[in-house]
């Protein structure tokens, strides 16, 4: 898994950690992965707080003790790709206020801001109808 986060630009030890929740039935902690994986708690502490910002995983509420404890979150490829695809309309709307405030630029820096614009539509529209697809053959 860690090359493949790799190959997305990510660091490939959260690769390895996302790795090790998909291969795990149970709940791990942060002291579990970062032994499995040699590396500090710290480390994994960030690594899993990424993770979770992306919706793979989520934290569980543990009572009397103070170790948190880490789960694959259920139906985490609609959810994170839901989190993707909203981040990527929030983009979009800044692309949007930056054509706005261009009006007045030439023909063409406009016509680039409006073909990628266009395109972004276009493609979070798609990816949506596609996630609405999924949710329903799921369901």
């Amino acid at each position: 898994m860690g090359s493949l986060f790799a190959d997305f630009g990510l660091n490939p030890l959260m690769g390895r950690v996302f790795g090790l929740l998909l291969a795990s039935e149970e709940a791990l902690s942060l002291s579990r992965i970062a032994a499995e994986l040699e590396v500090s708690k710290a480390t994994v502490s960030i690594l899993i707080r990424q993770l979770e910002s992306f919706g793979y995983c989520q934290k569980l509420p543990t009572k009397g003790n103070r170790e948190h404890f880490y789960l694959l979150r259920e139906n985490y490829l609609p959810f994170s790709y839901g989190k993707r695809i909203s981040r990527e309309m929030s983009q979009l709307d800044i692309i949007r206020e930056l054509g706005d405030a261009e009006r007045d630029a030439p023909a063409f820096i406009r016509a680039r801001i409006e073909e990628f614009m266009a395109f972004n539509e276009f493609i979070i529209s798609e990816q949506g109808k596609a996630l609405d697809k999924w949710k329903r053959n799921e369901g």
